[in-house]
C-alpha cells in the first residue's frame, strides 16, 4: 500500500517530527507549533520500494508578542556620572515569537 510521509523541522531544538498518514487522507494538522517561527515542511509518497522525491516549503507561524523581556541586561554609568549605557542579549526567534522590529528603552528620574 502507498502511504504519505510528512516531516516538519522544529528550529528550536533542531529535531524533525514526522507522521505516516493513510493514503486516503489528503490533509494533516500539526499542533503545538511555536508562534512566529519558521518551519520547513515536506511531503513525499512512500511505496514498498521507499519514499519518492519530497515536496518541501518553508513557512512561518503567526507572530505573537515576545514571551520574555530582554535578558542579560547590564546598565553602566559613565565615569563622570552624566550618562549611562544599557546592553542586553537579543531574544531568540522562539522567545521573540517572530522578528523583533525594535526595542523601546525608557528612563526617568526617581
Amino acid at each position: 500500500s502507498i502511504e504519505q510521509l510528512l516531516d516538519y523541522g522544529m528550529p528550536v531544538n533542531g529535531s524533525a517530527m514526522n507522521a505516516s498518514v493513510n493514503v486516503t487522507m489528503t490533509s494533516y494538522i500539526w499542533n503545538g507549533l511555536i508562534p512566529g517561527v519558521p518551519y520547513q515542511t515536506c511531503i513525499s509518497a512512500v511505496n514498498s520500494l521507499g519514499p519518492g522525491d519530497p515536496w518541501c516549503k518553508v513557512f512561518f507561524t503567526m507572530e505573537e508578542v515576545p514571551s520574555v523581556a530582554p535578558v542579560e541586561v547590564v546598565v553602566t554609568r559613565s565615569s563622570d556620572g552624566l550618562s549611562m549605557t544599557i546592553r542586553w542579549s537579543p531574544l531568540t526567534l522562539s522567545q521573540a515569537r517572530g522578528f523583533v522590529n525594535y526595542y523601546v528603552i525608557t528612563y526617568e528620574p526617581v
